[in-house]
C-alpha cells in the first residue's frame, strides 16, 4: 500500500513540476481523501500545491540545477508536508479559517 501511495504523490508532485516548466506558474491539484472511518463519511480534497512543492519546482526547474542530495532533501520534505494534509483530511481537519 505504501508502494502505491508514493506513485501518487510522485505523480501529483511531478504534475506541478511539469506545469510550471511549461506555463511558468502554478495550478492547484485536487486529490481525493475518503473520511469513510466515520458515519456518514465524506470525501475530503488534498490540495497539493504546497509551499514546499513550489519551493522545489522553482528549484528544479531553475538553471542552477540542485544537487542530487538536495533534490532527496526536497522531495522529503514536500512528502512529509503532503502526508500530513492527507492524514489531516482523512480526519476531518482540513478546514482553517
Amino acid at each position: 500500500m505504501i508502494f502505491i501511495y508514493l506513485q501518487i504523490f510522485l505523480m501529483i508532485f511531478f504534475f506541478q513540476v511539469a506545469y510550471h516548466k511549461v506555463f511558468g506558474n502554478f495550478v492547484a491539484t485536487y486529490e481525493s481523501c475518503s473520511t469513510a472511518a466515520f458515519k456518514h463519511g465524506r470525501t475530503e480534497t488534498v490540495r497539493s500545491c504546497t509551499n514546499a512543492t513550489k519551493e522545489f519546482a522553482l528549484k528544479f526547474n531553475s538553471k542552477n540545477k540542485p544537487s542530487k542530495g538536495d533534490v532527496i532533501e526536497m522531495m522529503k520534505k514536500c512528502s512529509s508536508v503532503h502526508g500530513k494534509l492527507t492524514k489531516e483530511a482523512a480526519m476531518g481537519n482540513c478546514f482553517y479559517f
